[in-house]
């Protein structure tokens, strides 16, 4: 039997949780602890009984803390920078793009995998989270259609963050496997 199951049947729990996290202020890894279960089930089981759970700034900080922040916050204060670290601060900040900046409208976001996504959650192709590849929307737009189903977009130089349309095939699906196939074996050859 799960945990949430044991938590429901227990007669009285969903007042106890109540009077403990609400009267008596107990944080929920104090109640977790009591249970002995995690925090996030107390989290869970406050959220079926309806209970908002406390922000950070709810609960009381020691002086303690407070000594530490201003400690953290003089650290820098007056510093002064190298021509050096100048420069790399402002190579940082010279990527930087406004959000009404980005060519397809929302922002952009380089995955692990090396290709760039844009948040286009209109878009009938997006992702659950809202993204779609950035080299199907620069070739949709070169197209002036949406690309039918069965096709992709090939790097034609295989750098997945280069998006220039003259770098961009479009081709079949099976085409796109046939080309890598054929280019697997030739470097095996190679090698």
């Amino acid at each position: 039997m799960s945990r949430k199951k044991m938590f429901k049947d227990i007669p009285g729990f969903d007042s106890y949780l109540k009077k403990a996290y609400c009267d008596d202020g107990k944080t929920m890894y104090q109640i977790a602890d009591e249970l002995g279960c995690s925090a996030s089930a107390v989290l869970g089981q406050l959220r079926r009984c309806g209970i908002e759970s406390r922000s950070t700034h709810d609960y009381e900080t020691s002086e303690k803390v407070h000594e530490a922040w201003r400690k953290i916050g003089q650290a820098a204060k007056g510093r002064k920078l190298t021509d050096e670290q100048k420069s790399l601060l402002s190579q940082k900040a010279t990527g930087r793009r406004k959000r009404d900046d980005y060519e397809f409208g929302g922002h952009e976001k380089k995955r692990d995998d090396g290709y760039i996504a844009v948040y286009c959650p209109q878009h009938p192709n997006a992702s659950r989270e809202g993204y779609v590849m950035k080299h199907r929307l620069v070739m949709e737009r070169a197209l002036g259609m949406y690309i039918p189903a069965g096709y992709v977009v090939h790097h034609i130089n295989h750098i997945r963050d280069d998006n220039r349309l003259e770098n961009l095939a479009l081709m079949t699906f099976q085409a796109h496997a046939a080309l890598h196939m054929t280019e697997r074996q030739n470097r095996r050859k190679v090698s």
